[in-house]
C-alpha cells in the first residue's frame, strides 16, 4: 500500500475598498523545490535547521511558476505574516495585511519566505487575475496550506 503526503496551497488576495466592497482573488500556488527542501530539512535535521516561514512577498512578475524558482520574478513588497493553525487540523495559514495605499500598481505574483529579505522561497503563485493596489484599498495576502 502506498501512502502519500500532499501539500495543497491556496493564495488569497483580499482587497477591502473604502466604500466597504470586498474583492477576493484566489488561485492555487506551487510549492517550489526549495520549499520542499526547507520542509524536509525542518523535519529531519537536529541542528542547522532552516528558519521558519515568516514573510509574505508580492510582486509584478508574470513568468509562470516553476519548481526550480527561488525568488519572485519582480518582488515589490514584503511583510511579516501571522500564522494561524488549530491543533488537530491539517490546514494552516499565513496572513499579511498592508494598510490603505501601501500596495500600489498591478500585483501579479506572491510567495512565502523565511526571511525579511532574500531567504528561501517556499511557494509561488502567479495570479490568473492580476489586481491593482490603490490608495483606497487595504490589501491582505493569505496563503493557506492543506496537508492531505
Amino acid at each position: 500500500m502506498t501512502k502519500e503526503i500532499k501539500i495543497k496551497g491556496t493564495a488569497r488576495a483580499i482587497l477591502t475598498h473604502d466604500d466597504g466592497r470586498v474583492e477576493v482573488i484566489e488561485d492555487h500556488n506551487m510549492i517550489v523545490n526549495g520549499g520542499f527542501d526547507l520542509l524536509i530539512s525542518s523535519l529531519i535535521k537536529s541542528s542547522n535547521r532552516p528558519n521558519p516561514l515568516t514573510h509574505i512577498a508580492v510582486g509584478r512578475g508574470t513568468t509562470a511558476a516553476a519548481a526550480g524558482q527561488t525568488a519572485l520574478a519582480n518582488e515589490a513588497y514584503r511583510k511579516a505574516g501571522t500564522w494561524s493553525w488549530t491543533t488537530g487540523t491539517k490546514v494552516f495559514t499565513i496572513t499579511a495585511t498592508w494598510s490603505r495605499g501601501a500596495v500600489t500598481g498591478t500585483i501579479t505574483e506572491g510567495a512565502v519566505f523565511n526571511a525579511s529579505s532574500g531567504g528561501t522561497m517556499f511557494d509561488r503563485i502567479v495570479f490568473s487575475t492580476p489586481f491593482t493596489g490603490a490608495a483606497d484599498i487595504q490589501y491582505t495576502q493569505q496563503f493557506e496550506f492543506e496537508v492531505a
